[in-house]
Order: C-alpha cells, then structure tokens, then sequence
C-alpha cells in the first residue's frame, strides 16, 4: 500500500528573508501538493498495470470466439457442399423413372428405400414424390369423371402445341389456364389441370417437352390405365 505519511511542512519550507507569511504560505500548500501528487502516481501506475493484464487475459477469449465462429462456419460450409453433393446424386438416380415409378405411378415405398443414400436432402425428395403422388391420384380420378370428347380436347391443345414444336413450358401452362377458363363449369377438368401444373413444377423448357406433350395428348385421348399420366415428369 502506498505510504500517505506527509512530511511536515516546516522541516521542507524554509522561511526566505524579505517573504512575507502569506507568500511562504502558498509555497508551502505547493510544496505539499507536489509531494502528494508524487505519491499517488504509483496508485495509477498500478491501476494502468492491472488494466493492461486484463486486456491481455481477455485477448484469449476474443480470440477462442473467433476460432469457434470459424469452425462453425466450416460445418455449415461442408453441410452446404455436402447437400449440394446429393443434390446432383439425386438428380441423376430420379432421371430413370424405374427408380420411382411402378406401372407409370410415383412408387413411394422405392423412393423410402433410397433414403440412406441422401440422408441430408431425403426430407425434401420424399416431400416433392409425395405431392407429385398426390396430383397423379387427382389427376386419375378427375380423368375417369370425364367424357371422351372432354378428354379429346384437353389432348388436343398439348398435341398442338407439342407437333408446333413449342419448347416453352410457360406456353403449356398458358394454355391450362385457357382451359379452365373456357370451362368455368367442369370441376373435373379444373382438377385435371391443377394437377397436371403440379407435375409440370420441376419439368423445365427444353426440346423435350414437344415429344412429352405429344405422348402426353396420346395417352390422355385414348384412356385406359395411366398413359395420361406421362405428363408428370419421369
């Protein structure tokens, strides 16, 4: 602890001739203010000290939040190049409909079986087979509840559009929409076309989409099983 003892001021002022008291007065306060003032400086310097060491102990810290955000952001890095790697994986096993298709219907049992193999991206296949799934059972019913003129004529429109050789997928849900429009009254045909958009969703513009439409019209015209259901990507 810093030692506070003053000496007195009589022993370190000595009177000077011709100096009044006043004057030896203030040189005395002075004299007294200067000898504290030399005191305390080693409480600062200690207290400078201490601020020092702790800025040194919290440096560690800031720099092991650092090196956790770091390693944080590497497993999301590697969950995201890992997703991305599945993926493809998927693309690529989903483009050959005997792995998902069973009689030219969405087989969810084949797609749970896979589910090992994309153990990051599995939710979101299984999700989009299930809704596909769920528009071709809609898309069978409302097709049976038509008429064979009614079903010529939705065939007809995707034939058009497919033999002109139209590669635009927009183009194909334009005339949907048409359909329903021209037939305010038929719920059937209404819920053949919301699922037919439904299985279009992932189908992208391409050369493949005449040939599509046209197998497509063909099924849906003649009947019979689920030929109409080609139109849902495979």
């Amino acid at each position: 602890m810093a030692d506070f003892n003053i000496t007195p001021i009589g022993n370190t002022v000595k009177p000077v001739p011709g100096m009044s008291l006043s004057d030896m007065m203030n040189m005395a306060s002075s004299a007294q203010a200067y000898q504290q003032q030399r005191q305390l400086n080693p409480l600062q310097l200690q207290a400078a000290e201490q601020t020092v060491e702790q800025a040194r102990r919290m440096n560690p810290l800031a720099l092991q939040a650092q090196q956790q955000a770091t390693r944080t952001g590497q497993i999301a890095l590697g969950l995201e190049e890992q997703k991305n790697t599945e993926r493809l994986a998927a693309q690529d096993y989903f483009s050959k409909s005997d792995n998902f298709l069973t009689n030219g219907r969405i087989d969810l049992n084949k797609i749970n079986k896979v589910s090992n193999l994309f153990p990051l991206t599995f939710p979101d296949i299984n999700q989009k087979y299930t809704t596909l799934s769920e528009a071709q059972t809609k898309a069978s019913s409302a097709k049976q509840n038509l008429t064979q003129d009614q079903r010529r004529m939705v065939g007809s429109r995707f034939a058009i559009l497919g033999r002109l050789g139209v590669e635009d997928k927009q183009a194909y849900l334009a005339e949907m929409d048409v359909l329903k429009q021209e037939n305010p009254d038929n719920p059937d045909l209404a819920n053949l076309i919301d699922a037919y958009k439904v299985t279009w969703q992932d189908i992208p513009s391409g050369k493949h989409l005449p040939g599509l439409a046209i197998s497509g019209a063909q099924g849906l015209t003649l009947g019979g099983g689920n030929q109409g259901l080609r139109f849902a990507p495979a």
